[in-house]
């Protein structure tokens, strides 16, 4: 069994936003799930805190992490992550977690 990758090695994430539009509620991704699994990420993408402000849920199963990344590097909205069958080996401290 052969598993062939069509998808290219970046992923470019745009969001236009209408100058007419002035709503503040536009002015930010809705976008509260991202399944990042099955690729071949070494990192947690540094940009994914400003690009994805709302989202509550990130899979980055079975990739080739060997960190979690600073704290920092996900959406504070975040509730939900998924980092199994990578190579995480160094964990950061961790802030106090509020009970839900």
């Amino acid at each position: 069994l052969t598993q062939h990758n069509l998808w290219s090695r970046s992923v470019q994430v745009m969001e236009q936003i209408s100058s007419n539009d002035e709503d503040s509620s536009h002015d930010c991704s809705h976008l509260s799930a991202l399944n990042l699994a099955h690729n071949q990420f070494t990192a947690i993408p540094n940009t994914l805190s400003c690009l994805a402000v709302n989202l509550t849920r990130l899979n980055m199963a079975y990739n080739s992490l060997r960190s979690m990344g600073h704290i920092t590097s996900y959406p504070s909205s975040l509730k939900q992550l998924d980092l199994s069958h990578n190579r995480v080996c160094c964990w950061p401290s961790l802030p106090q977690i509020e009970a839900m």
